[in-house]
């Protein structure tokens, strides 16, 4: 269950859009129990204004009341190939293909917000986000949407805690066909370590909980549901793709250190690792565990351009109730270039 206190952060961060001035945010603000900073009605004007208070004419005491909201566009692509864009370990199916990434952000972020004696930015994204796939684009062509709410609280100078909320779906091209859909709660955090004067390690981990709904596997011909049936008795069973069999919780850690360069030029290796841990219907007691390995070379090449040169090698691993399912244990090589681009309204 969600505690109170994130409901009331996410209520102030989905009312966002229906504000149409500041004194409306400020006074959700306060309802809530969130802190702005704001003047004093007995602050000495007149400092700030660099001059005598005598010189002002007729004066009136103003208290800021303003919630200023930061508003970031990004764009961001991927141009990489992969070794086994199916993450499969038969070897007929394992087959590298070109993939590009395209999308875009919006980014919502209240500054200068005290929740629970923490400095906090209350944010929301939307992303929306297309693939395109060199091979089989009938198939592996997608785009997927996302709505996330989240909360980083400043715990000390190094250390940032972030609940959140998010709602993703897959699609087809064009929204034509919905393919998936699911929901979100997550509890993350970052601990940043300096290392010298060039180097920061940042050490990130979380869990997130997943309500999921999936198509389920239809006959081509009929159009129904396939479902199990027993070759002996004839009996019928679960449908071969249930509709929530993605439910699980996830939990993880990255290590990324990042160590500056001349140039301006940022190295940065990283290590991971993601549990799975699925419990709905047939996948019920199923363990996937990935790893990751890779690295980073940031480059700026151009003032308004963000871009990156990366390689990562990962590898899945699945418990005896995931053989049993015939969850496919995978390796895979990526490697690419990511280009971005950031505007600041």
């Amino acid at each position: 269950m969600i505690k109170t206190p994130y409901i009331k952060v996410l209520l102030l961060i989905f009312a966002l859009p229906a504000a149409a001035n500041a004194n409306f945010l400020l006074g959700i603000a306060e309802v809530l129990g969130l802190e702005v900073a704001q003047a004093s009605p007995a602050d000495d004007l007149s400092e700030a204004v660099g001059g005598e208070s005598g010189n002002l004419g007729l004066q009136r005491p103003v208290t800021l009341r303003e919630l200023p909201i930061d508003a970031t566009f990004l764009v961001n692509s991927r141009l990489y190939r992969t070794s086994n864009m199916f993450k499969s370990e038969q070897d007929e199916l394992v087959d590298e293909s070109t993939v590009f990434e395209l999308g875009g952000t919006l980014s919502l972020t209240i500054p200068e917000v005290t929740f629970q004696g923490y400095n906090a930015t209350p944010s929301l994204n939307l992303t929306h986000m297309r693939f395109f796939n060199a091979k089989l684009a009938d198939i592996l062509d997608f785009e997927t949407q996302v709505v996330a709410a989240s909360m980083g609280l400043q715990i000390s100078d190094s250390l940032t805690i972030t609940p959140g909320l998010d709602y993703n779906r897959m699609i087809s091209p064009g929204g034509t066909e919905h393919k998936f859909h699911g929901s979100g709660a997550s509890l993350m955090a970052m601990k940043m370590i300096p290392h010298g004067e060039k180097g920061m390690l940042m050490i990130m981990g979380g869990g997130k909980w997943n309500w999921t709904h999936g198509d389920a596997l239809l006959d081509p011909i009929t159009g129904i549901p396939i479902v199990e049936v027993d070759p002996v008795t004839g009996e019928i069973g679960l449908p071969l793709r249930t509709e929530d069999e993605q439910d699980r919780w996830d939990a993880n850690i990255n290590f990324n250190y990042m160590y500056n360069l001349p140039a301006g030029i940022i190295f940065s290796p990283t290590a991971g690792v993601a549990v799975s841990n699925y419990v709905a219907n047939r996948s019920k007691g199923r363990r996937d565990v990935t790893y990751t390995l890779g690295a980073n070379l940031g480059m700026p090449i151009l003032e308004w351009l963000n871009t990156q040169a990366f390689g990562t090698y990962s590898f899945k691993k699945t418990n005896a109730k995931g053989k049993e399912l015939l969850t496919q244990e995978f390796k895979n090589f990526d490697f690419g270039m990511t280009f971005g681009y950031s505007k600041a309204f």
